[in-house]
């Protein structure tokens, strides 16, 4: 039987999941870029919380779905956390056409619109024809380079 840290059966969500591994190994290495920042546990469930509570100021509710269009990376990774701390996120796409992005953001019923990369003004466009809200991605994660991270911040409940 080993004796290494296990993550409990308890533990039913990522966002649950995310906070064990920042009270037991806050100075971990959670979150790497290839070539660029690195946020350990306590960080990364520091800057997931701000992310989810920067959500449920512009009014983001447990029960709702967050698009988030832009390309894969380091910043969408922290948005996707982020999101799911505070309601249901749906990755799409960023290379969409308008017809496809439309289709998919009418059949999810979003409440917003996570927009970011070289296709932002793109995305904003139809979502803003839907009559949907959308906000940059870069006003939603805090600066990491103020980012303290004490062990025991805590992620939103639901």
């Amino acid at each position: 039987m080993s004796s290494s840290l296990q993550l409990p059966d308890s533990i039913q969500s990522i966002p649950d999941g995310l906070a064990f591994w920042a009270m037991q190994t806050p100075h971990a290495s959670a979150l790497r870029a290839i070539a660029g920042p690195e946020l350990t546990y306590a960080k990364l469930l520091h800057v997931t919380a701000e992310i989810a509570r920067r959500l449920t100021e512009r009014g983001v509710r447990a029960e709702d779905q967050v698009a988030i269009v832009m390309p894969s990376g380091f910043e969408k990774c922290l948005l996707l956390l982020g999101t799911i701390a505070s309601a249901t996120a749906a990755p799409l796409y960023s290379g969409s056409a308008a017809p496809e992005l439309s289709r998919d953001l009418e059949r999810l019923c979003c409440a917003l619109v996570i927009v970011g990369g070289p296709k932002a003004t793109h995305v904003s466009e139809v979502a803003r024809a839907q009559g949907i809200p959308f906000v940059n991605a870069s006003e939603l994660i805090p600066d990491l380079q103020q980012v303290g991270g004490a062990a025991g911040t805590a992620l939103p409940t639901s």
